[in-house]
């Protein structure tokens, strides 16, 4: 599947925020060196895509065009530092989560992990007993624990989100 870019203009079939040029500028200025292949780096850009329109619910604003956009962007009714943010551009912070979460996935972690264990809240080694954590409480860290944090995108992130979101975002 190749590259659909949202450039603010609801874009029909659109599926990122970034151009593969603009990928492998990035990757390179940080001393790695993305794949040459399109079908390569395409479904790093898809997995950067999906995780970075995970977080729409914390977004200002809302859809330009709830019905009629693939994406999360562009909204309207946005500020960003105290400024009003045009609703048929997309922002650049947002540009740069995606290229960050792109090349977080590039080096070979998974941003949209299955997480289907507990984790160990005691383990005791004669006579083998281990207990998990689980559901809910504050003693249940499994969740916080489990759930990758990836400061460098969300710190990207923090100008677009509501002001009750950003401190959520960094806990979930």
């Amino acid at each position: 599947m190749a590259l659909v870019i949202e450039d603010g203009s609801i874009v029909a079939g659109a599926n990122s925020y970034i151009t593969l040029d603009e990928f492998r500028a990035f990757a390179e200025d940080r001393g790695v060196e993305p794949p040459t292949s399109e079908d390569e780096l395409a479904p790093m850009i898809f997995e950067a895509a999906d995780y970075i329109n995970a977080y729409e619910p914390r977004y200002k604003g809302e859809r330009v065009n709830p019905l009629g956009q693939e994406m999360s962007w562009p909204r309207k009714r946005v500020k960003i530092f105290g400024a009003d943010f045009p609703d048929d551009k997309i922002p650049p912070q947002l540009k740069v989560a995606q290229l960050q979460a792109a090349l977080t996935v590039l080096q070979g972690t998974s941003l949209l992990p299955n997480i289907t264990s507990f984790a160990v809240r005691r383990e005791k080694v004669d006579v083998i007993e281990v207990e998990y954590a689980t559901g809910g409480g504050q003693n249940n860290t499994a969740t916080e624990e489990m759930t990758p944090k990836f400061p460098a995108i969300m710190s990207s992130l923090d100008p677009l989100f509501r002001p009750s979101e950003i401190l959520r975002a960094y806990r979930s």
